[in-house]
């Protein structure tokens, strides 16, 4: 049975270690705020929970608790049908190591998760899911804990000319205007699901 606790300040260089396996430079770079907000070793609006096999970091989930309804809508810089709700959260990283996949991490993430906001009085929640054909992704995670795909895209990246063009999939080394990877959209609701 995994270890699941939030994640702290001394998991920070771990964490980057983790989604670098998955992401580029540039983009830890560009999330480099939030994953330290994550590692802040306090829940808020900013949180994280990591996975653990003993002491090592094996996966981790973060994500962000908006709001008001702009900052919602502001995070998804493409067109989406994002609730208007006032008050929603954001599952932005969802990693597990590859030693470690199938083995329920993930889908226990997701669940720390989703307690978490709900206790946090947050019933709409959303999450983005990177779909590379090759690999493991989250999609049947999401679809096993009640969330409902409500966009999917083989260009969701492409909405930001500078993701589309300069930052390279990782798995495939090419812009993501060009590579097999898809994204997707998905929004759970407690008030609709029954986890």
């Amino acid at each position: 049975m995994p270890t699941l606790l939030p994640l702290t300040p001394e998991d920070t260089d771990d964490v980057r270690d983790i989604i670098s396996i998955y992401l580029s430079d540039l983009e830890i770079r560009e999330n480099q705020e939030l994953i330290e907000n994550a590692c802040s070793g306090e829940l808020n609006e900013t949180f994280g929970f990591g996975s653990r096999e003993g002491n090592e970091l094996v996966g981790l989930i973060i994500g962000t608790i908006k709001t008001e309804k702009e900052s919602l809508d502001d995070h998804f810089n493409r067109p989406t049908p994002v609730s208007t709700d006032s008050k929603g959260a954001i599952l932005q990283h969802l990693y597990v190591k590859p030693d470690n996949w199938g083995q329920g991490r993930g889908t226990s993430l997701v669940r720390a998760a989703l307690e978490y906001v709900k206790s946090e009085d947050v019933c709409r929640v959303y999450a983005e899911a990177w779909i590379d054909p090759e690999t493991p992704n989250a999609t049947s995670i999401l679809r096993n804990e009640g969330f409902e795909e409500i966009y999917h895209s083989e260009d969701y990246w492409a909405h930001e000319a500078f993701v589309a063009s300069l930052i390279p999939c990782p798995t495939h080394g090419e812009p993501y205007s060009e590579c097999p990877c898809e994204g997707a959209l998905y929004e759970y609701n407690c008030g609709d699901a029954s986890t």
